[in-house]
């Protein structure tokens, strides 16, 4: 292959580019800059073909970038893998190079083989991975025998998906169950039937648990498909399903549970602590108290009894580690419960409360938790904001500070030469609003008018009354 290198000095551009379908020749890949106007040639990856309308070349141009990029390289085709008989193919895209095709079979029938395939390269061509996978039909066995009874599928051999038996019982003996049941699968690649047939059985024996009683379902009798919860007697526990049911063959299904004598509760282990009980066993009944190692705090209930069933009332606690909280933040115009207390572990509690005259707003109350930090945010007690101030005029209170209770009154008063025109007091409302808005100072001086013109005429006399104010 012949390269032609073009240098027009001042300027260059950087390394050759990396495509996803090309590789650039031997003789560029250690060069780490290229003059204006070289030219890389590429060519194509494995899985690609060269695109013969488009040269494989990228050329330094003036603005020191590579030209634009153009597919020359094309995906190779694997081609139409075909499908499977009583199947089908799966396809989200195309069959180009790096496409992955899925198979599925159709109902009754499960996949032999692999359910994918990808095309890949394979020598200097691309082909699909594996072979084509076979649908193969979903069969059962043989349906079960049953005495005093038969089924219309015995001279069959074969017992696929969807076929169906019926079961007829011998006189005297009446049919309990499915009287046809077919073939299914629950897992896609098994075969199992749909239900069972059983020729005469009228119900189920009386279950009988020793140390124990039949909480729901009662009966003398007990036909198919009915339910009996079991309990046990104090001091005693189940061992098996509280519930069972009458199957068709006269069975319980699950099998008739028992009752296991309770001798107590085993003492649990907590890490960094311990019960306070030496023994191993607590009897039914009996109680244990727990307590932690220095520095670390229980969560939990401290104590906890054993049960007749050989269980603990309560879940078992956990010693978590201490963590000491700073001291609550302080409120303006409030206060918590704990004023006494120096130190605050997590799991400790205060509650806020503001002075008279003053609202909480936020939470009431707030603990310390296990990260050493209080809960919420410090909550506020907050009254009437202060009242605003008025143009000629000052205000008259003996509240200091801008924080006003409820019930707090405050009076306006005006500068010489100017009157109030409103209620000279209002007043802090529970709402934390004031009663009214504040009022004005107006001027007492006589205010003058502008000496009106007429059209055609003129003023013959002025007559000036007073208005006292």
């Amino acid at each position: 292959h012949i390269f032609f290198l073009f240098f027009i000095a001042g300027g260059s551009c950087g390394p050759a580019l990396k495509l996803d379908f090309a590789v650039v020749a031997e003789n560029f890949k250690e060069n780490k800059s290229f003059p204006i106007g070289s030219t890389v040639k590429y060519f194509c990856r494995s899985g690609y073909y060269r695109h013969h309308g488009l040269n494989a070349s990228l050329t330094c141009i003036q603005n020191q970038e590579w030209s634009e990029i153009q597919e020359f390289c094309i995906r190779k085709s694997c081609g139409n893998p075909g499908e499977p008989e009583n199947g089908r193919l799966l396809v989200s895209g195309d069959f180009l190079f790096g496409s992955t095709i899925n198979y599925t079979c159709d109902e009754g029938f499960k996949l032999i083989g692999e359910s994918s395939r990808q095309c890949e390269v394979s020598g200097r061509k691309v082909a699909w991975t594996g072979g084509l996978p076979l649908c193969q039909s979903i069969s059962c066995l043989p349906p079960p025998d049953i005495l005093h009874g038969t089924h219309n599928g015995r001279n069959l051999d074969n017992f696929a998906y969807g076929i169906a038996v019926t079961y007829t019982c011998d006189k005297g003996y009446p049919l309990v169950g499915n009287a046809s049941i077919y073939c299914t699968t629950k897992d896609g690649l098994n075969g199992v039937w749909s239900g069972r047939a059983y020729c005469g059985v009228i119900g189920c024996p009386s279950p009988q648990v020793e140390n124990g009683k039949t909480e729901y379902g009662p009966s003398g009798t007990y036909r198919y498909n009915q339910r009996v919860t079991f309990g046990c007697n104090a001091g005693h526990r189940l061992i098996g399903s509280r519930e069972i049911y009458c199957q068709v063959d006269g069975t319980w299904d699950p099998p008739v549970p028992r009752c296991e004598q309770v001798i107590g509760c085993k003492i649990p282990e907590i890490q960094n602590g311990r019960a306070t009980v030496s023994q191993a066993l607590v009897k039914p009944t009996g109680t244990i108290t727990f307590e932690c190692d220095s520095g670390y705090l229980l969560k939990g209930n401290r104590t906890i009894a054993c049960k007749s069933d050989g269980m603990w009332d309560s879940p078992v606690p956990a010693c978590v580690m201490e963590v000491q909280c700073q001291l609550p933040p302080c409120v303006k115009n409030g206060n918590h419960n704990k004023q006494e207390v120096t130190i605050f572990t997590n799991g400790m509690f205060v509650e806020y409360t503001c002075n008279p005259g003053y609202n909480l707003t936020g939470e009431r109350t707030i603990y310390c938790t296990d990260s050493g930090t209080w809960s919420s945010p410090t909550p506020l007690c907050t009254g009437c904001l202060a009242p605003p101030q008025i143009a000629n005029g000052r205000i008259e209170t003996e509240i200091l500070g801008d924080d006003f209770p409820f019930g707090s009154l405050v009076t306006y008063h005006c500068d010489p030469s100017y009157f109030l025109n409103e209620s000279a007091t209002i007043q802090c409302l529970s709402s934390g609003t004031w009663d009214q808005p504040a009022p004005h100072c107006k001027s007492k001086q006589v205010s003058t008018c502008v000496s009106p013109e007429i059209q055609n005429g003129k003023i013959t006399r002025f007559k000036v009354e007073e208005k006292s104010t």
